[in-house]
C-alpha cells in the first residue's frame, strides 16, 4: 500500500504531461480546409474550376484568388446557364473564392464569399466547413465549432468527409476549452 501512495505523484505527473502534450498538439493543428498544399480539394466537376483547384492545391493562393474572382465576374455577366446550373456553379465558385481568400489571409472578403456560397445552397456542407475554417483561423472558435457541427449534419455518410469534419470539431473544442 505504501508503494502505491509513494508512486501517486509520479502517476499524476505522467497524466499531467500527457494532458499538456495533447493540448499543445491540438493547438498546433489547423483545420482541414481541403486547401492544404498537396491535399486534393473538391470544388465541383466543372472544368472552369480546375484552374482554381490546381492553384489552391499548389499553394498559389494569390493566383487562386485572381482566377476565382474572374469566375465570379463571368458568372455575374453570364446568361447562358439555366437556373439549376447557375445555382450549382455559383455555389462552387463562391466556395472556391472563400477557400482561396481564407488561404490568402483575406478574411473579410472570405467571409462574404463563404456566405454567398451558403446562401446559394444552404443544404450543402462544403462551404459551411469552409466558413468554419475561416472562423477558426480568425480565432472565432465557437462560431467555427457551430459551422463544423452544421457541416457534419449535412455531410454525406462517407468516412473521409466525416473524418475531416470531426477533426475540425475536435480542434475547435480544444481551443474553446482552453
Amino acid at each position: 500500500m505504501f508503494n502505491i501512495i509513494k508512486n501517486i505523484p509520479s502517476v499524476i505527473i505522467f497524466f499531467a504531461f500527457c494532458l499538456l502534450a495533447t493540448i499543445s498538439n491540438a493547438q498546433q493543428l489547423e483545420p482541414w480546409l481541403g486547401a492544404v498544399v498537396g491535399e486534393t480539394i473538391h470544388l465541383g466537376n466543372d472544368n472552369r474550376l480546375s484552374t482554381v483547384r490546381r492553384l489552391i492545391n499548389e499553394g498559389n493562393t494569390e493566383g487562386a484568388v485572381r482566377e476565382a474572382k474572374k469566375l465570379v465576374t463571368t458568372l455575374k455577366l453570364s446568361k447562358m446557364y439555366r437556373a439549376s446550373q447557375r445555382t450549382r456553379y455559383r455555389y462552387n465558385i463562391y466556395n472556391a473564392l472563400c477557400i482561396s481568400l481564407t488561404s490568402n489571409n483575406e478574411y473579410e472578403d472570405a467571409l462574404a464569399a463563404c456566405n454567398e456560397a451558403i446562401d446559394s445552397d444552404p443544404h450543402r456542407w462544403h462551404a459551411i466547413n469552409s466558413r468554419g475554417s475561416l472562423n477558426y483561423k480568425m480565432g472565432n472558435y465557437t462560431k467555427a465549432l457551430t459551422d463544423y457541427q452544421r457541416a457534419l449534419n449535412k455531410a454525406p455518410e462517407r468516412k473521409r468527409i466525416k473524418r475531416i469534419i470531426e477533426h475540425n470539431i475536435k480542434i475547435s473544442e480544444a481551443r474553446i476549452s482552453n
